[in-house]
C-alpha cells in the first residue's frame, strides 16, 4: 500500500486506520498537552470518498485541488481541515514572481498555504542550477543553511497574503470576494505544467508582472 499520495481506495482505508489510531492516542493525552495533527498528502481527492472524514487534520493536496475545488473545499469546511496546495517551484532562470503569484492565487481560492515539494539543495547546487534548492547548504562547517532568492520570493508572497487577510478583515468581506478582485487586478491566470500525471506540476502566471504586484 502507498500511504503517500494514495491511488487506490484500499490505501485511503489504510490511512484511515492509522489516522484513527493516531487520534485515539492524542485524545488519551491530558488536555492541553498535545499539539499534533494527522497529515496526509493526497493527489487524488476525487477517489477519497468519505474515508478520511473526521480523521484528516492537515490535507496537502496537489494540482487536483484546482480540478476538484468543490470536493476539497467542501471537506475543508465540513471537517475543519487545513488545506495546503503542493507543487513545484520555478526554475532558477525563470521569473521569481511565480512563488508570489502562487501564494496569492492559492489563498484567494481558499487554501491555507502552499508547499514546494522539495526545498533542500546539496553541494552541487552551488555549481549547477538546481530548481529544488530553495535552501543551499553552508559552504563550510561553520555556515548554516543559505536562503535562495526564490525563498525570499516565497516570503514576499506570504507577506502579501497577510496584507490581504487584514484587508478582508478590515472591510468585513469574505476572502473569496477579495481574492476575485486580486486575481483580476493581477491577471492571475494559472497554467499548470506537468511531465506526467503523478508530477505535482508547476503553476505559471504568464501575465503576472512585478510592477502590478508593486502597484
Amino acid at each position: 500500500w502507498l500511504l503517500d499520495e494514495p491511488s487506490h481506495f484500499q490505501e485511503f482505508w489504510a490511512l484511515r486506520y492509522f489516522g484513527a489510531a493516531f487520534h485515539e492516542g492524542v485524545n488519551a493525552a491530558p488536555p492541553g498537552k498535545t499539539k499534533l495533527a494527522f497529515r496526509c498528502d493526497i493527489s487524488q481527492p476525487e477517489w477519497q470518498r468519505d474515508s478520511l472524514d473526521g480523521v484528516l487534520d492537515y490535507n496537502v493536496v496537489g494540482g487536483a485541488m484546482r480540478k476538484y475545488p468543490r470536493i476539497v473545499m467542501d471537506r475543508k469546511e465540513a471537517n475543519g481541515e487545513i488545506v495546503v496546495e503542493y507543487g513545484t517551484s520555478n526554475n532558477i532562470e525563470g521569473a521569481n514572481v511565480q512563488p508570489v503569484g502562487w501564494a496569492i492565487d492559492a489563498w484567494s481560492r481558499g487554501a491555507d498555504g502552499i508547499l514546494p515539494w522539495q526545498t533542500v539543495g546539496n553541494g552541487g547546487s552551488w555549481k549547477k542550477a538546481d530548481a529544488l534548492a530553495l535552501f543551499y547548504p553552508g559552504r563550510d562547517a561553520h555556515e548554516g543553511p543559505v536562503p535562495s532568492i526564490r525563498l525570499k520570493a516565497y516570503r514576499r508572497g506570504q507577506q502579501d497574503v497577510e496584507y490581504l487577510t487584514l484587508l478582508s478583515q478590515v472591510k468585513g468581506v469574505p476572502r473569496g470576494v477579495v481574492g476575485d478582485c486580486v486575481r483580476a487586478a493581477l491577471h492571475l491566470n494559472a497554467e499548470r505544467k506537468t511531465t506526467d500525471g503523478a508530477d505535482p506540476g508547476l503553476l505559471t502566471f504568464a501575465q503576472l508582472a512585478p510592477g502590478d504586484l508593486y502597484a
